[in-house]
Protein backbone atom coordinates (compact mmCIF):
# COMPACT_ATOMS: atom_id res chain seq x y z
CA UNK A 1 0.00 0.00 0.00
CA UNK A 2 0.85 3.60 -0.48
CA UNK A 3 -0.83 4.40 2.42
CA UNK A 4 2.48 4.65 4.46
CA UNK A 5 3.73 7.29 2.47
CA UNK A 6 0.23 8.96 2.79
CA UNK A 7 -0.17 9.12 6.02
CA UNK A 8 3.29 10.30 6.67
CA UNK A 9 2.86 13.34 4.26
CA UNK A 10 -0.48 14.43 5.87
CA UNK A 11 0.82 14.29 9.18
CA UNK A 12 3.76 16.16 8.36
CA UNK A 13 1.95 19.04 6.13
CA UNK A 14 -1.51 19.42 6.71
CA UNK A 15 -3.43 21.23 9.82
CA UNK A 16 -6.84 21.09 11.21
CA UNK A 17 -8.96 22.52 8.76
CA UNK A 18 -11.99 23.87 11.22
CA UNK A 19 -12.87 24.06 15.40
CA UNK A 20 -10.79 25.36 18.18
CA UNK A 21 -7.97 23.31 17.35
CA UNK A 22 -7.84 24.90 13.99
CA UNK A 23 -4.29 25.26 12.45
CA UNK A 24 -3.02 22.80 14.47
CA UNK A 25 -1.36 19.56 13.39
CA UNK A 26 -3.86 17.01 11.90
CA UNK A 27 -3.20 13.77 13.71
CA UNK A 28 -5.15 10.53 11.84
CA UNK A 29 -6.85 9.00 13.83
CA UNK A 30 -6.05 4.94 13.81
CA UNK A 31 -9.92 4.59 12.68
CA UNK A 32 -8.81 6.70 9.02
CA UNK A 33 -5.40 5.33 8.92
CA UNK A 34 -6.77 1.72 8.62
CA UNK A 35 -9.08 3.06 5.63
CA UNK A 36 -6.38 5.15 3.78
CA UNK A 37 -3.93 2.08 3.77
CA UNK A 38 -6.94 -0.27 2.23
CA UNK A 39 -7.56 2.65 -0.44
CA UNK A 40 -4.10 3.07 -0.89
CA UNK A 41 -2.98 -0.67 -1.93
CA UNK A 42 -1.17 -1.73 -4.65
CA UNK A 43 -1.14 -4.89 -6.90
CA UNK A 44 2.27 -6.76 -7.93
CA UNK A 45 2.90 -4.36 -10.44
CA UNK A 46 2.31 -0.90 -8.72
CA UNK A 47 -0.80 -0.01 -9.82
CA UNK A 48 -3.62 0.98 -7.82
CA UNK A 49 -6.25 -1.65 -6.29
CA UNK A 50 -9.26 0.62 -6.55
CA UNK A 51 -9.90 2.93 -9.26
CA UNK A 52 -13.51 4.04 -7.48
CA UNK A 53 -15.07 3.95 -3.60
CA UNK A 54 -18.15 5.02 -1.90
CA UNK A 55 -17.53 5.32 1.89
CA UNK A 56 -20.77 6.36 3.91
CA UNK A 57 -19.80 7.45 7.84
CA UNK A 58 -21.83 9.24 10.28
CA UNK A 59 -21.69 13.32 10.81
CA UNK A 60 -18.82 14.53 12.70
CA UNK A 61 -16.17 11.74 11.69
CA UNK A 62 -13.82 14.16 10.30
CA UNK A 63 -14.77 12.38 6.81
CA UNK A 64 -14.15 15.91 4.67
CA UNK A 65 -11.05 16.55 6.92
CA UNK A 66 -10.08 13.73 5.54
CA UNK A 67 -10.78 13.76 2.20
CA UNK A 68 -9.61 17.30 1.72
CA UNK A 69 -6.29 16.27 3.10
CA UNK A 70 -6.19 12.97 0.80
CA UNK A 71 -6.78 16.20 -2.55
CA UNK A 72 -3.94 17.70 -1.16
CA UNK A 73 -1.73 14.64 -0.97
CA UNK A 74 -2.53 13.91 -4.41
CA UNK A 75 -2.01 17.77 -5.83
CA UNK A 76 1.21 18.35 -3.89
CA UNK A 77 2.63 15.28 -2.36
CA UNK A 78 1.66 12.60 -5.14
CA UNK A 79 4.85 14.06 -7.36
CA UNK A 80 3.09 14.10 -10.37
CA UNK A 81 4.05 17.50 -12.02
CA UNK A 82 0.52 17.58 -13.80
CA UNK A 83 -1.72 16.24 -11.12
CA UNK A 84 -5.52 17.52 -11.62
CA UNK A 85 -7.47 17.16 -9.03
CA UNK A 86 -11.25 17.61 -8.62
CA UNK A 87 -13.29 18.47 -5.17
CA UNK A 88 -16.91 17.97 -6.29
CA UNK A 89 -19.56 18.94 -4.80
CA UNK A 90 -23.79 19.11 -5.37
CA UNK A 91 -23.41 23.22 -5.44
CA UNK A 92 -21.63 26.34 -5.42
CA UNK A 93 -21.99 26.86 -1.85
CA UNK A 94 -21.01 23.24 -0.67
CA UNK A 95 -18.18 23.17 -2.55
CA UNK A 96 -16.37 26.36 -1.42
CA UNK A 97 -17.59 25.16 2.82
CA UNK A 98 -17.53 21.68 3.23
CA UNK A 99 -14.58 19.41 0.97
CA UNK A 100 -12.97 22.16 -0.89
CA UNK A 101 -13.09 24.94 1.70
CA UNK A 102 -10.89 22.35 3.95
CA UNK A 103 -8.45 22.05 1.71
CA UNK A 104 -8.44 25.95 0.92
CA UNK A 105 -7.99 26.37 5.01
CA UNK A 106 -5.45 23.63 5.08
CA UNK A 107 -3.19 25.40 2.46
CA UNK A 108 -3.46 28.54 3.58
CA UNK A 109 -2.58 27.60 7.25
CA UNK A 110 -0.19 24.92 7.30
CA UNK A 111 3.32 26.00 7.62
CA UNK A 112 5.24 24.01 4.74
CA UNK A 113 1.75 24.44 2.26
CA UNK A 114 1.09 28.24 2.62
CA UNK A 115 4.15 29.29 1.14
CA UNK A 116 4.32 26.30 -1.63
CA UNK A 117 0.50 26.46 -2.68
CA UNK A 118 -1.57 29.19 -4.31
CA UNK A 119 -5.13 29.11 -2.91
CA UNK A 120 -7.79 30.99 -5.05
CA UNK A 121 -11.82 30.87 -4.46
CA UNK A 122 -12.01 27.70 -6.71
CA UNK A 123 -8.71 26.60 -7.54
CA UNK A 124 -5.47 25.57 -5.58
CA UNK A 125 -2.72 25.64 -7.55
CA UNK A 126 1.28 24.71 -7.26
CA UNK A 127 3.32 27.45 -8.57
CA UNK A 128 6.54 25.75 -9.77
CA UNK A 129 3.92 22.79 -11.33
CA UNK A 130 1.60 24.71 -13.97
CA UNK A 131 -0.42 22.21 -14.71
CA UNK A 132 -0.54 20.92 -11.28
CA UNK A 133 -3.94 22.36 -9.53
CA UNK A 134 -6.64 21.43 -7.32
CA UNK A 135 -10.30 22.62 -8.14
CA UNK A 136 -13.44 22.67 -7.16
CA UNK A 137 -16.42 21.86 -9.09
CA UNK A 138 -20.43 21.62 -8.91
CA UNK A 139 -23.32 20.03 -10.98
CA UNK A 140 -22.75 22.87 -13.59
CA UNK A 141 -19.86 21.63 -14.34
CA UNK A 142 -19.41 21.30 -18.40
CA UNK A 143 -18.20 17.86 -20.32
CA UNK A 144 -14.72 19.37 -20.43
CA UNK A 145 -13.94 20.18 -16.65
CA UNK A 146 -12.84 17.17 -15.52
CA UNK A 147 -10.47 15.79 -18.11
CA UNK A 148 -7.11 13.95 -17.31
CA UNK A 149 -7.57 14.09 -14.04
CA UNK A 150 -5.54 12.10 -11.94
CA UNK A 151 -7.66 12.02 -8.53
CA UNK A 152 -11.71 13.67 -7.82
CA UNK A 153 -12.85 13.35 -4.75
CA UNK A 154 -17.19 13.79 -4.17
CA UNK A 155 -17.98 15.41 -0.69
CA UNK A 156 -21.55 14.39 0.87
CA UNK A 157 -22.83 12.64 -2.27
CA UNK A 158 -26.54 11.99 -0.95
CA UNK A 159 -26.81 15.75 -1.93
CA UNK A 160 -26.49 15.26 -5.45
CA UNK A 161 -29.96 15.08 -6.23
CA UNK A 162 -31.73 14.40 -9.51
CA UNK A 163 -30.59 14.65 -13.28
CA UNK A 164 -27.89 17.25 -12.79
CA UNK A 165 -26.19 15.00 -9.63
CA UNK A 166 -26.10 11.68 -12.01
CA UNK A 167 -24.79 14.11 -15.01
CA UNK A 168 -21.80 15.57 -12.80
CA UNK A 169 -20.47 12.01 -11.65
CA UNK A 170 -21.05 11.03 -15.35
CA UNK A 171 -18.46 13.72 -16.08
CA UNK A 172 -16.23 12.77 -13.61
CA UNK A 173 -16.53 9.34 -14.40
CA UNK A 174 -15.37 10.01 -17.49
CA UNK A 175 -12.52 12.23 -15.91
CA UNK A 176 -10.54 8.75 -14.86
CA UNK A 177 -10.48 7.21 -19.08
CA UNK A 178 -7.42 9.46 -19.52
CA UNK A 179 -4.98 8.05 -16.65
CA UNK A 180 -4.09 4.23 -15.51
CA UNK A 181 -4.05 5.04 -12.22
CA UNK A 182 -6.83 7.46 -11.50
CA UNK A 183 -9.19 7.48 -8.93
CA UNK A 184 -12.60 9.00 -7.90
CA UNK A 185 -13.32 8.90 -4.45
CA UNK A 186 -17.00 9.48 -2.80
CA UNK A 187 -17.55 10.41 0.78
CA UNK A 188 -20.98 10.70 2.40
CA UNK A 189 -23.10 10.76 5.20
CA UNK A 190 -26.73 8.68 4.85
CA UNK A 191 -29.39 10.20 2.74
CA UNK A 192 -33.05 8.99 2.22
CA UNK A 193 -33.68 9.81 -1.31
CA UNK A 194 -33.36 6.47 -3.21
CA UNK A 195 -33.76 8.10 -6.60
CA UNK A 196 -30.13 9.71 -6.85
CA UNK A 197 -26.32 8.29 -7.39
CA UNK A 198 -25.94 7.92 -4.31
CA UNK A 199 -28.23 5.30 -3.32
CA UNK A 200 -27.50 3.75 -6.74
CA UNK A 201 -23.52 3.17 -6.16
CA UNK A 202 -24.82 2.32 -2.29
CA UNK A 203 -27.12 -0.62 -3.56
CA UNK A 204 -23.83 -1.85 -5.81
CA UNK A 205 -21.43 -1.48 -3.08
CA UNK A 206 -24.16 -3.85 -1.35
CA UNK A 207 -23.75 -6.24 -3.76
CA UNK A 208 -20.08 -6.26 -4.23
CA UNK A 209 -19.35 -6.49 -0.59
CA UNK A 210 -22.05 -9.85 -1.04
CA UNK A 211 -20.33 -11.31 -3.81
CA UNK A 212 -22.89 -10.27 -6.22
CA UNK A 213 -21.18 -8.82 -8.42
CA UNK A 214 -17.62 -9.36 -8.96
CA UNK A 215 -15.93 -5.78 -9.42
CA UNK A 216 -12.41 -6.19 -7.17
CA UNK A 217 -11.95 -2.09 -8.67
CA UNK A 218 -14.70 -0.92 -6.47
CA UNK A 219 -14.08 -0.20 -2.94
CA UNK A 220 -16.57 0.00 -0.29
CA UNK A 221 -17.14 0.83 3.45
CA UNK A 222 -20.75 1.98 5.11
CA UNK A 223 -20.92 2.19 8.62
CA UNK A 224 -24.33 1.33 9.77
CA UNK A 225 -26.16 0.25 12.01
CA UNK A 226 -28.06 -3.06 11.74
CA UNK A 227 -31.47 -2.91 10.49
CA UNK A 228 -34.03 -2.55 12.79
CA UNK A 229 -31.88 -2.49 15.60
CA UNK A 230 -32.61 -0.32 18.85
CA UNK A 231 -31.57 2.78 17.96
CA UNK A 232 -31.83 4.05 21.77
CA UNK A 233 -29.06 0.76 22.65
CA UNK A 234 -25.84 2.48 22.59
CA UNK A 235 -24.21 -0.60 21.54
CA UNK A 236 -24.75 0.11 18.11
CA UNK A 237 -24.12 4.10 18.13
CA UNK A 238 -20.41 3.05 17.36
CA UNK A 239 -20.63 1.37 14.09
CA UNK A 240 -21.95 4.60 12.42
CA UNK A 241 -19.86 6.40 14.62
CA UNK A 242 -16.09 5.61 14.93
CA UNK A 243 -14.77 8.14 16.27
CA UNK A 244 -17.22 7.92 19.27
CA UNK A 245 -15.28 9.33 21.97
CA UNK A 246 -12.98 11.27 20.06
CA UNK A 247 -14.54 13.72 17.36
CA UNK A 248 -18.11 12.34 18.62
CA UNK A 249 -19.09 13.26 21.50
CA UNK A 250 -21.64 10.57 22.91
CA UNK A 251 -23.43 13.43 24.92
CA UNK A 252 -24.43 15.27 22.00
CA UNK A 253 -24.92 12.19 19.90
CA UNK A 254 -27.69 11.00 22.91
CA UNK A 255 -29.20 14.33 22.77
CA UNK A 256 -29.85 14.50 19.23
CA UNK A 257 -30.59 10.38 18.77
CA UNK A 258 -33.41 11.05 21.58
CA UNK A 259 -34.74 14.38 20.22
CA UNK A 260 -34.98 13.33 16.47
CA UNK A 261 -34.53 9.23 15.85
CA UNK A 262 -34.45 9.67 12.43
CA UNK A 263 -31.44 12.18 12.11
Amino acid sequence: SLGPRVIRWVENYCVIPDGPDIGKPFRIPEFWKRIILEWYEVDETGRRRYSQGLIGIAKKNIKTSIAAALSLYELAGSQDPAALVLSAAATEEQGANLLFGSAYTMATKAPMLKDALVAMRSEIQVPDQPRARLKSLTSRAGSNDGANARAVFCDELHEWQGQSGRNLFAVLEGALTSRPDATLLAITTAGYDEDSICYDKYQYGKRVEAGEIDDPRFYFRWFEAPSGCDYKNKTFWVVPNPLLGITVHESVLEDRILRDPES
